[in-house]
């Protein structure tokens, strides 16, 4: 036999309480979908910085190879210009002093940006090149002296360097390439995360709200059951009321 006190109804809560229960469930929802939001914001910010380093300073390097070489092709281009115009004094000093002083330039040039370089092939491409260039710097000054013993013929100091300059101009070449390479696969690595951190931010914010709808549906559709019984059912303890 049921006893009496079993059939009275269960002893309703203070709005209050159940305010401030419902308060508190809201308030931590939102605090979840503000910390997934802040946390795509994060990750974002992540990828932009990623782009900012690694892809600018690869396409900043890439520019500083393409200087370099401009500047060895003016130097071989000066070379030239020693061979078919020696035979003046003034020509002949005007344009193995430009051929100088480009050496020198490239030298400077080259050796900053190796120290620049992260390790890797495009800093031993460029490190190469140096040595290279070098040796080049001192093969010329041979065949400059070849040319004057020759009588500024052409073909004796073209003869005393011939292919030299082949072998630097194709390290720049390559260290171009490898910098192009390493640019592409840092800006395709920043945009991938970039991508995932959104998605992932939205996924997590849309399983906050999920979460928080299905709380008020279950809460509502407790109460609602509940008032059509003598003795109340078990409520969740964020909306018995």
């Amino acid at each position: 036999m049921t006893s009496p006190l079993q059939a009275l109804p269960m002893p309703l809560k203070s709005p209050r309480t159940l305010k401030a229960r419902l308060l508190l469930a809201f308030s931590a929802l939102l605090l979840s979908m503000a910390t997934a939001s802040l946390f795509g914001i994060h990750r974002l910010n992540q990828s932009l910085a990623t782009y900012a380093h690694a892809v600018q300073d690869a396409h900043a390097h890439q520019s500083d190879v393409s200087e370099l070489l401009s500047r060895f092709k003016t130097q071989t281009q000066e070379w030239k210009n020693v061979l078919l115009r020696g035979k003046d004094p003034k020509a002949l000093d005007k344009h193995w002093g430009a051929f100088q002083q480009a050496q020198t330039e490239i030298t400077a040039q080259a050796t900053r940006l190796v120290a620049s370089l992260p390790e890797g092939e495009s800093k031993q491409a460029v490190e190469r090149f140096a040595q290279a260039q070098q040796v080049m710097g001192k093969a010329y000054a041979k065949g400059f002296e070849a040319f004057k013993q020759a009588g500024f013929d052409p073909t004796a100091g073209d003869i005393a360097v011939k292919g030299i300059d082949r072998e630097p101009a194709k390290l720049l070449d390559e260290a171009k390439a490898h910098m192009a390479t390493v640019a592409t696969t840092a800006a395709a690595d920043a945009y991938a995360a970039g991508r995932f951190a959104t998605g992932l931010s939205l996924a997590l914010m849309l399983a906050v709200a999920a979460g928080g709808l299905g709380l008020a549906v279950w809460c509502s559709a407790a109460r609602w059951c509940g008032s059509w019984v003598p003795t109340r059912p078990n409520l969740p303890p964020w909306c018995a009321g």
